[in-house]
């Protein structure tokens, strides 16, 4: 088991830091919850809702929440976890209520983009939430 957990903890870093130093997320966005872009001086975005440690079970509905500075969408939602890349694509909302879909992940975490006034827009969960059966 230890093994596992040495193993499973390597992949969480390898997975953060990759995602930390994608230049869209965070040499433009300022990563790790600013949100800041490309774009114009003021405007960001901020992924709420999951920010890590959730616990959110396959079937149910759970509002991925962000808020958006003088940004008006569309938004794209991606979920990002084991294999997955899951976007989905929603308008001026500052919210989302999605049915938990598989596999089951402990290492899952949203990215929320827009591109607005000549500018790109993104930021991710600070932390990694689960997806459980």
């Amino acid at each position: 088991m230890n093994k596992f957990v040495t193993i499973l903890t390597a992949v969480v870093m390898t997975v953060v830091l990759t995602v930390a130093f994608v230049p869209s997320v965070s040499a433009y966005a300022g990563g790790g919850g600013s949100g800041r872009g490309l774009g114009i001086p003021g405007r960001a975005i901020t992924v709420i809702t999951p920010n890590g440690g959730e616990v959110w079970k396959i079937g149910t509905v759970h509002r991925i929440e962000w808020s958006a500075v003088e940004l008006g969408g569309p938004f794209t939602i991606e979920i990002l976890g084991k294999g997955r890349r899951q976007p989905i694509k929603v308008s001026g909302n500052d919210h989302y209520d999605w049915r938990v879909t598989g596999p089951a992940s402990p290492l899952t975490l949203v990215r929320v983009t827009t591109f607005d006034g000549g500018g790109k827009y993104t930021d991710i969960s600070d932390m990694p939430f689960s997806i459980v059966s």
